[in-house]
């Protein structure tokens, strides 16, 4: 049993180990006093480990084809990732092992036998592409450094806008902090969405004149209220050009490259930057820089009514909203705001809630209310009748209500006034109705019967009762 945890052990190690290896066939070319040879094809190995660092392999390097060098290794390079390629920087001491030409011997190798050789390698790689620059420093052996070019560089961003950001500067070293110090960085905005960050002739402490610091192609992403970028890997630090100082003054370019990690914040008007530069091997020490003052979270309060956003509110981290007018809504009252934080610590989204309002339904007979009813805006108006009651002299009938039509209930009360038509016997005589058997007299009062002579109204008419 110990023997097969043993094995699956070591399968499973073996897999993890595995790394992808991708290899790029482009034309080489090799300058040496500032004559280069004619462009040769030549390929390179480029392998990818499980922590993110490549192997760069390139195998049988030569001379303009006729001087042997060797194999150029380097191991565990560390690897920037950008968005269109990734970009990788060494310099140090290597050494050259032989190759393995057909016919070569091992001793006929220049590189064993002139390793350890200093060395400067630059690259960018992407899926389908490599481009290296080798400088290989030759002059304690040939008096001379020699230039190596694999592949051609990639193209340029186009610079769409430039951004100048002025604030404080801070440098600290061993915990102790310089004066504030007022800085100009530059912000270069690239038609991809990246951007180039620029802090030209940065010092220590304004003593010691450190050069240019410059990384392209930062890719942005998206934050609260601002923007973010960083960057982790070595950089060659530039000469500056502050007037009076020479080249050879500045810090930067003699120990470069310098592992460097750089974490930003940005918007329209704020810059924040914290740089840390690592000079364990040179100084002994990792120096921080912060430009600006940090720039808060703001979060995005989303006000919504019935479905539709009304307004948006930016709030800090921490902060409280302020919670806007609600727009008037015919015949209803707004309640208030169901989803308001105490402190904003997230986009939110507030909504609003109206309760409809009641308003009422008169119905009216000769100046009384005789009926009322609460209806909700917007809902039927009840239907309401009423039978008149007629008498021995005048026939009442209810011809409907007198008032503005509406079908459901408006946004304020509603007064409604009975119609009724009054008819007497005379009305019958004078519009030629029957009085359908009824006996009325002459002043137009109905009788139950005729008891003494006189003139009468029966069915319409007039009738002569001796």
């Amino acid at each position: 049993m110990k023997k097969l945890l043993l094995i699956a052990a070591a399968a499973m190690m073996s897999f993890v180990a595995q790394a992808e290896t991708k290899t790029y066939t482009d034309d080489l070319v090799v300058t040496i006093n500032g004559e280069s040879t004619d462009p040769q094809q030549t390929t390179v190995n480029v392998e990818y480990l499980e922590n993110g660092n490549i192997n760069f392999s390139l195998k049988n390097f030569t001379l303009g084809g006729e001087i042997n060098v060797g194999n150029i290794v380097v191991e565990d390079l560390p690897v920037v990732h950008g968005r269109r390629f990734d970009s990788f920087l060494f310099k140090g001491d290597i050494t050259i092992t032989a190759g393995d030409i057909e016919g070569v011997a091992e001793d006929e190798y220049l590189g064993p036998i002139i390793s350890p050789i200093p060395l400067k390698l630059t690259g960018k790689v992407s899926d389908d592409k490599l481009y290296v620059s080798i400088d290989i420093d030759m002059t304690s052996t040939l008096g001379q450094v020699i230039y190596v070019s694999f592949g051609t560089d990639f193209p340029e961003v186009p610079v769409v806008s430039t951004k100048q950001y002025t604030d404080n500067l801070v440098v600290t070293i061993n915990e102790e902090s310089t004066d504030p110090q007022e800085t100009t960085v530059t912000v270069e905005m690239l038609e991809n969405g990246d951007i180039n960050f620029v802090l030209k002739n940065f010092s220590l402490g304004g003593e010691i004149n450190v050069g240019n610091i410059a990384v392209d192609e930062l890719m942005l992403s998206e934050g609260h209220g601002y923007k973010t970028f960083s960057f982790n890997g070595n950089l060659d630090i530039t000469a500056g050009d502050i007037e009076g100082v020479a080249e050879e003054e500045y810090l930067g370019p003699l120990i470069s490259p310098i592992p460097l990690k750089l974490d930003g914040k940005m918007n329209d008007d704020k810059l924040y930057v914290n740089i840390d530069i690592d000079m364990m091997s040179t100084l002994g020490q990792i120096i921080h820089v912060s430009f600006g003052t940090d720039i808060p979270a703001t979060y995005t309060v989303t006000y919504v009514i019935d479905g539709e956003t009304i307004a948006t509110e930016q709030v800090e981290e921490g902060g409280t909203p302020t919670l806007p007018e609600a727009p008037e809504k015919e015949g209803h009252t707004f309640a208030g705001w169901t989803g308001v934080p105490e402190t904003v610590t997230d986009d939110v989204t507030v909504t609003g809630s109206y309760t409809v309002n009641k308003y009422n339904v008169y119905y009216m007979v000769d100046g009384r209310i005789i009926y009322t009813e609460e209806v909700a805006y917007g809902s039927p108006i009840p239907n309401f009748t009423i039978t008149p009651q007629s008498d021995d002299r005048y026939t009442r009938t209810f011809e409907g209500w007198d008032g503005e039509h509406y079908d459901t209930m408006p946004a304020h009360d509603v007064t409604y006034t009975a119609i009724i038509s009054v008819v007497d016997g005379i009305d019958e005589v004078v519009n030629g109705q029957s009085s359908n058997g009824k006996y009325y007299d002459l002043s137009g009062r109905r009788v139950q019967r005729i008891t003494k002579a006189g003139i009468y109204i029966v069915n319409g008419k007039r009738i002569f009762v001796k």
